[in-house]
């Protein structure tokens, strides 16, 4: 069975060119160096934190909502809520231009 990374097929499955690879470096250098759009370490680590500290409160959140719908202590704590990053801020690179 042919995997799949998305929900449509991709534009296409060829491997990348010289050419392709040259203006990915230069499009890569753009962003680091001219627009500072990628994340330092720090800025990484913070991201982290905060997406913990969020994680944290949907995790409380979650379970007294199935609390409040009647669930049991035990099956509360089964239930949960997944935070899914996606896009240019999953990948570090996003910015406030």
């Amino acid at each position: 069975m042919k995997r799949r990374y998305g929900t449509t097929d991709p534009i296409s499955t060829a491997k990348p060119t010289p050419l392709h690879l040259k203006n990915t470096e230069a499009l890569v250098d753009v962003l680091k160096n001219t627009l500072n759009l990628y994340e330092d370490q720090d800025r990484s680590q913070k991201r982290e934190e905060v997406l913990g500290r969020l994680n944290d409160i949907v995790q409380r959140w979650s379970y007294q909502v199935s609390l409040d719908a009647g669930f049991s202590e035990g099956m509360a704590m089964e239930q949960g809520a997944k935070i899914f990053t996606f896009g240019s801020y999953r990948l570090g690179v996003h910015g406030t231009i």
